[in-house]
């Protein structure tokens, strides 16, 4: 779901950029304010910031904006006239843009920046630019712990609204269908040509129908949220066959609505899916991915039944409250990072020195 520049492309000099140390001393008794930048129009990061918008306490004003350059030209734009308490950027590769920005503007803005890279994929980038930003939040506990649970770093799961993405259509009355949705700028990172299309031809061989919206998310056609919602609640099965992610989002949209998830261990899909409860989680092989649908299409009331029973926890609802809660300690100098259970010895045995990428 991150979308952003290389890692390498050198970025603006924050030598002389420090994030506000004593902003407790200096907040106002004022609502706080908080100024949410994502990146297009209609794609994952915006749905992000519309749904923290929305579900953001009475006691918080919320603005969101976009910022469509890749290099930041427009951070000025983005920002607005008027600092706000606390900046949230979620396109995290505009991270040297907006903190030049606030420096040439001399704001004591805190500013906080959303991690959506699966682990290890850009952590060199992440290391550079880290004395950028006030506080980091990472959408999944796997990069996060495994990059060492840092100081000022946190581990906060994305949501799903359940108010545009729910069961219209009974999970006893579908009929077994594959859905997989994807940008076109990741199509290898997700696995499209790879894994994708030879597994929609494998599954037509044995009469199970399948659809793959391979989607230019730069783009002016892309479907609206109802729009999808009612293409999941068609499906049966959602399968993600990534190498990297954060947040899959179209997997959480597509579980809300009654699909079940079949999903390489990648991002926080470990964290959604209990493997043969309400889901399954395979290797990244076109022969695991097949197992794992055709098991998910033939128990998909089961499965997705309970999967509704644990989606209701990532509800945005719930989730706002959570990046609020974090919103208000970071402003009030309360911002120790809450300790999690570490991951198995397994999961976290790859040294990250050994495991830093950049590029897709």
């Amino acid at each position: 779901m991150s979308a952003g520049t290389s890692a390498a492309r050198a970025g603006p000099d924050l030598s002389g950029y420090r994030p506000c140390a004593n902003w407790a001393k200096r907040r106002s008794a004022a609502v706080p304010s908080v100024r949410i930048i994502y990146d297009v129009d209609g794609w994952a990061y915006h749905h992000e910031a519309r749904a923290l918008q929305y579900y953001a306490p009475a006691d918080f004003r919320v603005s969101i904006a976009p910022l469509h350059d890749p290099e930041g030209a427009d951070a000025d734009a983005a920002l607005g006239a008027e600092p706000p308490d606390l900046v949230f950027l979620l396109r995290e590769f505009a991270t040297p843009a907006i903190a030049a920005a606030l420096q040439r503007r001399r704001w004591a803005s805190k500013f906080v920046v959303g991690w959506s890279c699966g682990f290890p994929r850009r952590l060199d980038f992440f290391f550079s630019v880290r004395a950028a930003a006030d506080a980091w939040i990472f959408n999944n506990r796997e990069c996060w712990e495994r990059s060492g649970r840092l100081p000022r770093t946190y581990e906060l799961a994305n949501g799903v609204d359940p108010a545009t993405f729910s069961v219209t259509r009974r999970l006893d009355q579908r009929t077994p269908k594959l859905l997989w949705v994807g940008s076109q700028r990741y199509r290898e990172l997700k696995g499209y040509d790879e894994l994708i299309v030879p597994l929609q031809r494998h599954l037509q061989a044995r009469g199970i129908a399948s659809e793959a919206l391979l989607v230019d998310s730069y783009g002016p056609d892309k479907r609206t949220p109802q729009e999808m919602a009612a293409w999941y609640n068609d499906g049966t099965v959602l399968v993600c066959a990534s190498s990297s992610e954060g947040t899959p989002n179209p997997a959480l949209e597509a579980a809300a609505c009654g699909c079940t998830v079949v999903s390489t261990r990648v991002g926080n899909m470990p964290e959604l899916i209990r493997d043969g409860i309400n889901g399954y989680l395979v290797e990244r092989r076109l022969e695991a991915l097949e197992a794992g649908v055709l098991r998910a299409c033939a128990e998909h009331p089961r499965l997705a039944a309970q999967m509704q029973e644990d989606i209701r926890d990532w509800h945005w609802a719930t989730r706002s409250h959570e990046f609020f809660a974090r919103f208000r300690a970071i402003l009030d100098g309360r911002d120790e990072p809450a300790r999690r259970p570490a991951l198995s010895s397994a999961a976290a045995a790859t040294p990250v020195a050994s495991d830093v990428a950049g590029g897709d």
